[in-house]
Formats: structure tokens, sequence, C-alpha cells
């Protein structure tokens, strides 16, 4: 191709198109061979180069692009053809590379588009955004155009962009904006102390609660009963809980080691205090800890074994379950 002569490159490069843009032509050597026409003709006809921006912005609409983006890359540069670049370097997913090449070029406006383009990464999003600040700040000295940016992107607010000024710089066009992120500031700082005021009704209310709960106390008859084995309750230590269930501590012990799930860490602790031989003032404070922890009848623990199986009854001393 290099030693073509330029009319013969016209016509190839009408016939690639023609195959590219009518028959939806998807060899990467075509479009390859297309890229190469679009560089070798710019120099006689001034119409290439947008023919060759047109192609790439129509390829980075596609899902995946069919031209091969290193080769096109490498032809660009070699041609000094820069917002060509600009267009590779974003379909490889090259943003801030894209980004940094636009601004060099000062085209704000195309630097904006590639910002826009990893819409998924918030924090990527923002560095670039971010970059056009400083730019438009710093270099064209454009401070109206950057406090739009606070607009533009709702992930850029004005402490973010207010380093890039300078100490003489003019505030008079940020009065409004300023203004603006400080009623913003004065509302979020408004709902963070009704929700730390809420926070503390809430942590009152539980005190209160608390100190409630530690003066109940029930009455119970001498002959009251075990509700897991029907046994007076007073012949042995026992537990009383706010529904008014009341267990033994040993019946309590058999049915948490029953309902307890294998691995559970509760069971486990359980079965290593009970297994040892003399018990301890810390081992007794954990094991009313989870013996206490709720109502074996009516709390959580037994809602959670609901939807389990009977155990296996033996049908030598009651045949009511067949």
């Amino acid at each position: 191709l290099v030693h073509w002569p330029l009319p013969q490159v016209s016509c190839a490069t009408r016939y690639l198109e023609y195959c590219v843009n009518t028959l939806k032509n998807t060899d990467k050597a075509i479009h390859n061979f297309l890229l190469s026409c679009y560089a070798k003709s710019i120099s006689s006809d001034p119409t290439s180069s947008q023919k060759l921006l047109n192609y790439l912005v129509c390829q980075s609409k596609e899902k995946t692009v069919v031209y091969d983006a290193h080769y096109a890359l490498r032809l660009c540069l070699e041609h000094h053809l820069d917002e060509a670049c600009v267009h590779i370097y974003s379909a490889m997913g090259l943003y801030e590379e894209a980004l940094d090449l636009a601004l060099v070029l000062s085209n704000v406006k195309l630097a904006k588009d590639i910002a826009n383009l990893p819409s998924q990464n918030k924090d990527l999003q923002k560095t670039l955004w971010l970059k056009i600040a400083k730019h438009v700040i710093e270099k064209q000295k454009d401070i109206n155009q950057a406090t739009k940016f606070l607009e533009t992107c709702k992930l850029l607010r004005m402490e973010d962009i207010l380093p890039f000024f300078s100490d003489t710089a003019t505030i008079d066009p940020l009065r409004d904006t300023v203004c603006k992120s400080l009623t913003e500031y004065k509302n979020q700082v408004a709902e963070l102390q009704r929700d730390m005021e809420s926070a503390s009704d809430n942590a009152r209310n539980i005190h209160s609660d608390i100190q409630v709960f530690r003066n109940q106390y029930c009455k119970l008859r001498s002959t009251a009963k075990c509700h897991l084995c029907g046994s007076t309750l007073m012949t042995s230590s026992f537990y009383m809980f706010p529904c008014h269930h009341a267990c033994h501590k040993s019946c309590l012990i058999k049915e948490l080691l029953l309902i307890l799930p294998a691995g559970h860490r509760d069971k486990e602790k359980l079965q290593g205090i009970v297994g040892g031989a003399q018990m301890k003032e810390e081992a007794k404070a954990k094991l009313d800890a989870i013996l206490g922890a709720e109502c074996v009848l009516c709390g959580d623990l037994m809602v959670e074994t609901i939807d389990k199986e009977f155990e296996a009854m033996d049908t030598t001393k009651d045949d009511s379950w067949n």
C-alpha cells in the first residue's frame, strides 16, 4: 500500500467502504486495510481524516470493534492522527490516556464524552472529570465552565475543584455555587443531627427497658411443674423465662443438645461444659448464658426447627403413630 499511487488508494477505499458499510463485512483484515487507506490518503484528501473519525466513532458504538486496535493505534501514531488515537484509546478501555490526549488537543467536548464512558466505575469517572476541571481552570482560566461541571457531573463537589483555583482568583462567579453547596451541607448536618437525636432516644428507651426488665419478677407456686419433664419445678435448679415457661436446668441441657444442629457453636460449648469433671465459675457463667439466652419452647431456636422431621419413634412402646 505504501507504493500504491493515490488514485488506486482512492479506488480501494471506495471498494472497502462498500464492503464494510453495505455488505457489513466483519473480516478484520478488510477493516485494517480500510484504516490503512484512510491514513495513506489523508495528505491528498482532507475528507479522509473525517471519514476515519466517523469510522472509529461508529465502531466504538458496537459491542466489540472489528479492527485490530493495536495496529490502528500504531498506524495513527505514525501519521500523527491524534484525535483518531483518542477514539482508539477509548475503544481499548484506556480512558485516562484517551482523556489526557483529548485535553492536549484542547478538545474539552471530546474529553467530556470520554469521562462519561466508564459509567460502572464511579471512582474512575470522578478522576476523569477532575482532570477536565483542572485543565479548564488552570489552562483555560474558564471559571464559569468549571462550575458548570458540578451540574453536569453529580460526582464532583465544590471542595473537589476548589484546590485548582489560584489564591488570587476572583470567586464572584462561584458565589451562587458556594451558597448552594453550603445550603446542602447545612441540610446534611441537620439530617445527621436528627439521626443522632433519634439514636439517642432509642438508646434511652433501650436502657429504660433493660432497667424495667431487671426489676421484673413472677410468682411461682410450690406445685409448679417443669414444662419439659412435667415433674415438680422446685426439686432442682431451674430457669424461668419472660414468657413464663419454666424448665429444670438439666432438662434444658438435654433439650438444647437435642435440637441444636451438629456443628453449632453453642452445642459444642455446651458439650464441653457438661463433659467437664468440675464446673468452675467461668464455665457456670457460660452455661447460664447459653441456657438463659432464649426459651426452648417458644424462642427463635424452636421456630427455626419447626420444619425438621420428628425423631424416629420406638413402635414397641407406642403404636399410635402407625
